[in-house]
C-alpha cells in the first residue's frame, strides 16, 4: 500500500456515516506505520504540524472532521483547544501578498512565537488573526487564513522578492493551465 492509496481510502471513509462503521482499534497513519486509535490525532489545520505531539498524526486533508468521526479519534483542534496567541506587533499585510490571495489586511509580527509552550513559525488564532515569527511563517499563515493553502510557496516567494511578483505570478499561471514542460506529452 502506498501513502497515496491510503489517502484515497481515508477520503472514502470520511464520507461514511459514523453510526454505520465500527471504529478500529488500530489506525494506519502512513503506509508503513500503525498506531493504537487512542494514540492518534487527526490534523485539521496545517499549523498543528508544527507541534510535537505524543500521539501519531493522521493528515487527511480537507476531510479531517468526517474522518475523525468515522474513526472515533480526536481532531488536533479539539485535543489542543483554546490556544490564544498574545503579544506581537500589528502590521499591515504586504501588498505583494494581495497579488496572490485575498485575506486579512493585518497580521501580528513576533520575534518568537510559541503555542502550548512550543516554538512555532506561525499560527492563525480562532479569531482569524495571523501571527508569524518568520517570512515563511507569514506566507503560511496568510495562505491558510485566506483559504489558499496551495498558494503558500508562491506567497513566500512574492513576499521574499516583491520586485519579482509579476514574473512569479506569470510562472504560476503555467501551473494553473496544467503545463508540465516539454516532456509532459509532446512528441519528440
Amino acid at each position: 500500500m502506498t501513502d497515496a492509496s491510503l489517502a484515497a481510502i481515508y477520503r472514502r471513509l470520511a464520507t461514511l456515516d459514523p453510526d454505520a462503521v465500527s471504529p478500529p482499534r488500530v489506525v494506519r497513519v502512513t503506509s508503513a506505520k500503525t498506531s493504537p486509535a487512542e494514540d492518534v490525532v487527526v490534523v485539521d489545520s496545517p499549523q498543528y504540524l508544527q507541534l510535537d505531539w505524543p500521539a501519531a498524526l493522521l493528515v487527511p486533508t480537507e476531510l479531517a472532521a468526517g474522518l475523525a468521526d468515522v474513526l472515533d479519534i480526536a481532531l488536533a483542534s479539539a485535543a489542543l483547544p483554546g490556544q490564544t496567541v498574545r503579544g506581537g506587533q500589528e502590521r499591515p499585510v504586504p501588498p505583494a501578498a494581495g497579488l496572490v490571495l485575498a485575506g486579512p489586511e493585518t497580521w501580528w509580527e513576533h520575534e518568537s512565537l510559541s503555542v502550548d509552550d512550543q516554538e512555532v513559525e506561525w499560527w492563525v488564532g480562532d479569531d482569524g488573526a495571523v501571527h508569524a515569527a518568520t517570512l515563511a511563517g507569514l506566507a503560511r499563515g496568510l495562505s491558510w487564513a485566506g483559504g489558499r493553502w496551495d498558494q503558500r510557496l508562491l506567497v513566500a516567494a512574492v513576499l521574499a522578492e516583491p520586485e519579482r511578483a509579476d514574473e512569479l505570478l506569470r510562472e504560476s499561471r503555467l501551473e494553473d493551465d496544467g503545463w508540465a514542460g516539454p516532456r509532459s506529452g509532446a512528441a519528440g
